[in-house]
Formats: structure tokens, sequence, C-alpha cells
């Protein structure tokens, strides 16, 4: 009984709270009104703040590396590093220089650079000239790049150079070398046609000094075959390497924009409809604290003046 009486009870307390409410809620009603009408007001005559935002691609040099890590450039921007350079550009004050929010999308070499701003001009301003610093400072890295393959590149023609003065050097020796293996050829021909009707041992001897010294004759002009052959595909290994040199310069790619500053269609604030959500709010609890205040009045006032 006494649970049910305590349920009753408070079930009389809170509708004596509902009629409060009921009877104030003309008060209750202006309040919210007030509260809507001025953060209407307070909504509009703010700066209407944008979103600027801009994206650069970072180059690559050999191999696909890039020219700087993502992380770099953006340590780089956090740590004002262009920043100054970027004041001194555009002449603002350090207290009025935007902050810039970054990011890199994993796996990328894509620089994302976002400010908000109720100047919109100046902000595009700002990252224009930051991207043209960025990409100013990589035309540097890649051009020594560039400049260090195509030295690689004027190395190896060198080394063809000096090793087809070679080739052409031990071909030449060939053609005496074949000279006088036709030469051995011939005398072995001729003792062999003399022996036929003279049986002596000089004529003998001859013959197989001759032939000994065309046998090493031919295992002489073998071996230079061979080393003309080595001194071809050393061209050839060297070939390979300036290609894959002219390869790394074609696969050097430039830090660009991607994406220029632009500006959000949409204002990033005020955030007029979260404002007027959260005056409503504000203003229901804002008058029905009034409208209690006003009851409780209403009660005691009366009596704490008959006490004096």
């Amino acid at each position: 009984m006494e649970e049910i009486g305590r349920k009753e009870g408070e079930e009389v307390y809170l509708i004596d709270y509902v009629k409060v409410m009921v009877k104030r809620k003309k008060v209750i009603t202006t309040v919210v009104l007030s509260v809507v009408v001025l953060a209407t007001i307070v909504s509009l005559v703010m700066n209407r703040v944008y979103k600027i935002e801009s994206v650069i691609e970072i180059g690559t040099v050999s191999v696909g590396a890039p020219i700087e890590s993502p992380e770099q450039v953006l340590q780089g921007i956090k740590r004002d590093v262009y920043g100054a350079m970027v004041r001194e550009k555009l002449d603002i004050s350090e207290t009025d220089f935007p902050k810039i929010k970054t990011g890199n999308t994993s796996g990328t070499n894509l620089i994302s650079m976002e400010i908000n701003s109720n100047r919109a001009d100046q902000a595009k301003s700002v990252l224009d000239e930051l991207s043209n610093l960025i990409i100013a400072g990589h035309q540097e890295k890649t051009k020594d790049a560039k400049a260090l393959l195509e030295s690689e590149i004027e190395l190896r023609k060198k080394d063809i150079e000096t090793v087809g003065k070679d080739v052409e050097r031990v071909k030449a020796k060939i053609v005496f070398l074949e000279e006088e293996r036709n030469n051995l050829d011939a005398k072995v021909a001729a003792l062999q046609k003399v022996l036929v009707y003279r049986q002596d041992a000089g004529s003998q001897f001859a013959l197989f000094d001759t032939k000994e010294k065309l046998a090493s004759k031919k295992q002489e002009i073998e071996n230079t075959y061979i080393e003309v052959n080595s001194s071809e595909n050393n061209i050839n290994a060297i070939n390979g390497q300036i290609n894959i040199l002219e390869k790394q310069i074609s696969d050097i790619r430039m830090t660009k924009v991607v994406k220029g500053p632009a500006v959000s269609e949409k204002i990033v604030s005020p955030d007029i409809v979260s404002n007027l959500i959260i005056a409503v709010i504000f203003g229901l609890f804002l008058g029905i604290f009034l409208a209690f205040v006003m009851e409780w009045w209403e009660k005691n006032g009366k009596e704490m003046k008959s006490e004096k």
C-alpha cells in the first residue's frame, strides 16, 4: 500500500510539474522564440567561413620512389618551414596567417591542404604559394636526380666507345692472323707435295714444325674471336644498363597540383540549422526554469512579504 501511495504521490508530483509548464506556456514560448530569434540574428551577422582545399601529388624519381616522402612534406608544413616564406611573399602577419590542415591518403603520394577561413581569396593565395614553394623545392631535386642519371649514361657511353675501339683493334688483328694462317696452310700443302717425292728428315721436320705453327695460329685466332665475343657481350651489357638509366629518367615525375585551391559551396560556419536546434533546446530549458521560478515566487512571495 505504501508503495502504491508513493507511486500515486509521484504521479501527482509530475502532474504538478506539467500543470506549471502548461500554465506558463506563454512564458516558455516567448523565451524559446526570443532565443531562436537572437540565435538567427547572430548566425546571420557572423562571418561566413568557407573550406578552401588544394591537393598536390609528390613526384617520383628512380623506380617510383617519391622525391620526398609524404611524411616529410607534412612535417615541413606543420613545422612552418614554408610558412615564413609564404607570409613574406603575401605580406601576411603571423597573427593573421590561417591554420593549415594537412593529410595524406595512405599508400599514395597525394597531399591535401585545407584552410577554413572567412577570407577565401587570402586562403587561396596561401595554398597557391605553398604549393609553388613545395614544387620549386622538388624541381631542384628532380633536376639533380636527372643530371646524375644523365652523367651515368655518358660514362657508360664512354665505356662502350673504349670497348668498341678494342673490338676494332682485335678484329684488325684477326685479319692479320687469318693471313698468317692462310700462309701456313699453303706452306703445309707445299711441304706435303715435296714429301711425296722426297722423304728426307729436313723436309719432314719442316712439315712437322709448320703444322705446329698452324695449330698454334688457329688456337690464337680462336682465342681472339672469344675475346671479341666477350667484348661485344660487354657492350650489350652496358647498353642494357643505359636502357635502365634512360627508363629511370623517363619515370621521373614532377610534383604537380592535382586540385587547385577551391572554395567549398557550403559554408563551414556558422551552421545555422545546428545553431537553431541548440537555440530551441536552450530556450526550452531557460523557459521552463523561468516558469518554475515565477511559480515559486507567486506561491512564496506573498508569505515572505507578510512575514516582514
